[in-house]
This record gives structure tokens, C-alpha cells and sequence, in this order.
């Protein structure tokens, strides 16, 4: 249904839901980061993020709001 309508499976971090496979569905991808990483959990994050931006049109990455996110983006982009 997803392919049907173009649309993104969320992956999702977060300990109340299982974390939804890597599906292509379309051109994009859709990750919903929401626990507190340390260094090395964001290099990992890093890694499967770039193998994902390479072979997607785009790639939506959104962080839980708090006020060390922006921090913590930056280095995933490092």
C-alpha cells in the first residue's frame, strides 16, 4: 500500500515501538530519532543515514526536541 501511494515507512527509535524495517517504498526516506545518543550510537545513526541518502531522492531525519539537539544534528552531518 505503501509503494502504491509513494508513500515513506517511518523508522523509528524509540523504546515503546519496535523499530519498523528499512523499506523502500519511494523516493524518500522518513527517520524519527527520539532517544537521548551518546557519540558512538550517533555514528552508527551516521552511517546508516548516509547509505540511505545515497540511494533516496530524499531523506527526512527529525530529532526528539531538545535543547542539545541542534549539537547533535551537526555531528551526524560531520
Amino acid at each position: 500500500m505503501l509503494r502504491l501511494h509513494g508513500a515513506a515507512l517511518v523508522v523509528t527509535d524509540e523504546e515503546k515501538w519496535p523499530r519498523a524495517p528499512r523499506v523502500e517504498t519511494g523516493p524518500f526516506a522518513y527517520y524519527r530519532l527520539r532517544r537521548d545518543y551518546d557519540r558512538a550510537a550517533l555514528g552508527r545513526w551516521r552511517q546508516e543515514l548516509r547509505a540511505e541518502s545515497a540511494a533516496r531522492h530524499e531523506l527526512h531525519v527529525y530529532f526528539r526536541h531538545v535543547e542539545e539537539g541542534p549539537r547533535r544534528a551537526r555531528f551526524m552531518l560531520e
